[in-house]
């Protein structure tokens, strides 16, 4: 835990790219920096120093800030996601690195392009007018959104340059037809009106000045859509616990939560419901009252389960976890080797336990955990001797599973919900560690020679030129 702020940490970063000699700049938004940081922080490199961002995620680790998680957003382009705490409250960063700007089917600028002829602005670079014009109007176009400080960022850059420079740069994109619209709407914050033509134009723009480049830019995206889906960069997390853990509290408060890791959240209670899907009868309030079902319709219903688990993975909870959703289960299947009577399961008790390997499984199981006295005050469906004999069950359970942290909900709610980050941090971090390991071990120190690849290289590496 370390007690820095956003504006803390923008300057460390700009220091370690400094010390790690990497020529860089900060590619648009950086009137308020290092004090305030508006949104992500998006940075350009030069392609010889991607190698050493080793450096400064060494660095940033040494300082306090764990980097969570990294991927691919686009072929050259990469979020990496840094997050730490100040005190009890989250703070997190998306930090964007490009080593060049391109699209599924054309290179816009190269990284080499985008540093050219950068100044220097209080502690940070930034890039030429020239570059910064382009880019924005490349990357403003390709999103199909003119917001009013867009436009006001445009029209400073196109002020500065005058409109000779302006004319050259829209022409090179969108043709000679469209340039002087395009900058008169520069001018008149008028770009909003031109967002249907300009994707055309520049498509057609570039594939002038690049034909071949498409086929390179094709084959980078093929692979990285492959890996992305083979490495999902969301996480699926299973909460357990008694009655009156406080789970159900819990999920709420991280629903109610802001997660920049994140592109969306979603619970689920028990199972994914794909199949025979339960009508919602609100709380239970006596999960021991009904008797048991009979073996053969137990079993049934268990393989019956065991199915909507993977029914529901492959259409949607791997789907979400692909475009980096959290997903969360209050409740997992292997609650009912712990707690069969609420399931009113009366088959043999070998089966849950052998069916639990055969269910997808999460990431990280959170195992909730309180005292009996103050599970009771908050609910009092369970007797006091099957809350203990089930706390003692979810404790075994937890020691049993590599990937279970166990975190207690004895204090106040701000506490638990920052535990249960740190420990969902902590795994992303393990897991960011193994995918991209050789970028914190065989990175260059400040003033080394490049001492071989890294992760990030290597994705950079694999793409056709």
């Amino acid at each position: 835990m370390v007690d820095y702020s956003v504006s803390d940490f923008v300057s460390v970063i700009f220091a370690a790219l400094e010390s790690a000699g990497i020529r860089y700049c900060v590619l648009h938004a950086w009137e308020s920096l290092p004090e305030r940081l508006p949104s992500d922080l998006d940075l350009a490199i030069h392609p010889e120093d991607k190698r050493k961002i080793a450096v400064v995620l060494r660095q940033l680790t040494e300082r306090g800030f764990r980097a969570v998680d990294c991927h691919m957003y686009e072929v050259g382009a990469w979020s990496i996601i840094v997050c730490w705490f100040c005190g009890h409250e989250r703070l997190s960063v998306v930090v964007d690195i490009i080593v060049e700007y391109r699209t599924s089917w054309a290179t816009i600028l190269a990284g080499s392009e985008l540093v050219a002829g950068r100044t220097r602005l209080r502690s940070f670079w930034v890039p030429a007018p020239a570059i910064a014009f382009q880019y924005l109007l490349a990357k403003r176009t390709l999103k199909r959104m003119f917001l009013d400080h867009h436009q006001k960022e445009i029209r400073t850059l196109m002020i500065e340059l005058g409109r000779a420079r302006s004319e050259a740069i829209a022409g090179a994109l969108f043709g000679e037809k469209l340039k002087a619209r395009v900058v008169d709407a520069c001018l008149n914050d008028a770009l909003g009106s031109l967002a249907g033509q300009l994707p055309g134009a520049m498509f057609w723009g570039v594939m002038r000045r690049r034909p071949l480049n498409a086929l390179s830019c094709v084959a980078g995206e093929a692979f990285r859509i492959v890996r992305r889906i083979a490495q999902p960069t969301g996480v699926l997390v299973a909460f357990m616990g008694p009655d009156g853990a406080g789970k159900s509290t819990l999920l709420n408060r991280l629903m109610d939560q802001e997660w920049f890791e994140f592109q969306s959240q979603r619970v689920f209670h028990w199972r994914p419901q794909c199949i025979a899907k339960e009508e919602d009868r609100g709380p239970v309030t006596d999960p021991h009252g009904k008797a048991a079902r009979g073996p053969v319709g137990s079993c049934i219903r268990l393989i019956g389960f065991v199915l909507d688990y993977w029914v529901g993975y492959v259409l949607t909870i791997r789907p979400a976890l692909v475009r980096s959703g959290l997903v969360m289960f209050d409740r997992y299947f292997d609650d009912m080797t712990i707690d069969p009577k609420r399931y009113r399961y009366g088959g043999p008790s070998w089966l849950p336990k052998v069916l639990s390997r055969l269910t997808p499984r999460p990431d990280i199981f959170i195992v909730l955990d309180a005292p009996v006295d103050r599970m009771l005050l908050r609910k009092q469906e369970v007797s006091e001797q099957e809350l203990t004999r089930l706390r003692r069950a979810y404790a075994a359970f937890a020691s049993r599973q590599s990937n279970a942290v166990v975190v207690s909900t004895d204090g106040v709610l701000e506490e638990t919900a920052a535990a249960t980050c740190q420990a969902v941090g902590n795994w992303m971090n393990r897991r960011f560690d193994q995918r991209f390991r050789r970028w914190k071990v065989r990175g260059p120190g400040p003033g080394m020679a490049d001492s071989g690849g890294s992760e990030f290289d290597g994705e950079c590496s694999a793409r056709a030129r």
